[in-house]
């Protein structure tokens, strides 16, 4: 069973919090399963953020929203195998950027 989570986990320490939450069974909570966290790094540039977030509708984020988020974000450094990171090139169109990621999941 699988569940696809999205979110800003823009930083390692934001990652670990939702990893460690998933990754430790609390039987007193009715927590039996030990479930794997994988994270998705959808990798492009600002300006192809803010137009993809411009295009929504009725949606909190907006474009102006982006650069703060840009500016928060702390990339997955190649040598963090243990933060399962896997990086999608997201400026592919998104059936691309989709496929990509389940691929490497």
């Amino acid at each position: 069973q699988y569940v696809i989570v999205a979110c800003s986990a823009l930083k390692p320490s934001y990652r670990a919090i939702l990893r460690d939450e998933a990754e430790h069974p609390r039987p007193e909570e009715g927590i039996n399963a030990k479930h794997r966290v994988d994270f998705v790094y959808l990798d492009a540039p600002q300006a192809v953020l803010e137009a993809r977030v411009g295009a929504r509708t009725g949606h909190y984020m907006h474009r102006n929203m982006v650069a703060s988020q840009i500016q928060t974000l702390e990339l997955p450094a190649p040598d963090q195998t243990n933060d399962c990171v896997i990086t999608v090139d997201a400026t592919k169109p998104i059936e691309e950027v989709v496929r990509s990621a389940a691929t490497q999941l």
